[in-house]
């Protein structure tokens, strides 16, 4: 049996900027527990859900991220991000290998309506591999409603399911627009 260390950290995520709290969530992680490889955070936990916030990925947000990953030798998947691409924003969580490179971005597949009003949904489900560890599949949020989901992803080979959601407190001040 392969063991793996993931560390999921659940932290509030007001609207704004909230790297430079990832990253000292993170650095906090890695000197307790070392052994730890990989860090994943919750739903929209960069800027919060503020279609405002949407960026271009690769982008600066990413690469602070890629640059986290790099610096602690971890996988890092950040939550997700409102993404820009070609005029219309996803609900989108990146993963981050080790070297800091971005193997995948999953694009969440059902946006959860009303709230997210105006993110269009993924058309792929997102699986990738840790060498020597296994296939990990993503998901988003609502899409756990969805049982086909689970089930693609298995399909696809996923041992291990990582699903960022949004933090409850959250959900009353959701609105995007």
């Amino acid at each position: 049996m392969t063991t793996f260390a993931v560390a999921g950290i659940q932290m509030e995520a007001p609207f704004g900027d909230n790297l430079d709290a990832m990253s000292r969530e993170i650095d906090i992680v890695m000197a307790r527990f070392p052994w730890v490889e990989m860090i994943m955070f919750g739903e929209l936990c960069a800027f919060g859900p503020s279609l405002q916030a949407a960026q271009s990925m690769p982008g600066p947000a990413e690469e602070h991220f890629c640059s986290l990953a790099r610096k602690h030798g971890i996988w890092l998947i950040p939550g997700s991000m409102y993404e820009l691409l070609d005029d219309k924003i996803y609900n989108t969580s990146p993963v981050i290998d080790p070297s800091g490179n971005v193997v995948t971005r999953h694009r969440k597949i059902y946006p959860f309506q009303p709230y997210e009003e105006g993110v269009e949904g993924g058309l792929e489900h997102t699986v990738f591999d840790v060498p020597n560890v296994g296939r990990f599949g993503v998901s988003i949020c609502y899409d756990s409603w969805f049982p086909e989901t689970s089930r693609a992803l298995v399909s696809l080979g996923a041992e291990v399911i990582l699903h960022p959601t949004l933090q409850i407190p959250l959900i009353g001040n959701l609105k995007c627009r």
